[in-house]
């Protein structure tokens, strides 16, 4: 399965076999311009870990998505700080570039660096009302 060069949501979302909603999130957020309240550095970071997880590891995204992790879970932030603060942080936010998706559970997404240590990533027990996607930061 390849991710399709052109971000169409149709498109990804049949090739990858994702919900449409997901598909969208992820060409809206490959889209925008970077929000002014994220240096481009981490940036950058979100941008590189959203491609890698879909071209690179589509499976996993599905297990993800299969699994009932939401949209704000992966793409989420809090509006005001989106880098600041880890406890509104979805996936896409937290994760470094060396780190891949190894296993995915309803409650857990593991994480494991080139170098082998692994981490888990759990779901934000924040209140959805106060985070946001970060497509919707402009």
């Amino acid at each position: 399965m390849i991710v399709p060069s052109n971000l169409e949501p149709n498109t990804i979302a049949s090739s990858l076999e994702i919900p449409l909603e997901w598909a969208e999130a992820f060409c809206k957020l490959r889209q925008c311009n970077r929000p002014w309240n994220i240096p481009m550095t981490d940036w950058l970071r979100v941008q590189y870990n959203a491609i890698s997880l879909h071209k690179k590891q589509p499976k996993m995204l599905k297990t993800i998505i299969s699994c009932g992790w939401s949209l704000l879970d992966i793409y989420g932030c809090f509006s005001l700080a989106p880098i600041r603060r880890f406890e509104y942080m979805g996936l896409m936010v937290i994760k470094s570039q060396q780190e891949q998706v190894v296993s995915v559970s309803e409650d857990c997404i593991k994480l494991q660096r080139k170098v082998g240590s692994v981490m888990g990533f759990y779901k934000p027990l924040v209140s959805s009302s106060t985070r946001a996607l970060l497509h919707e930061l402009n």
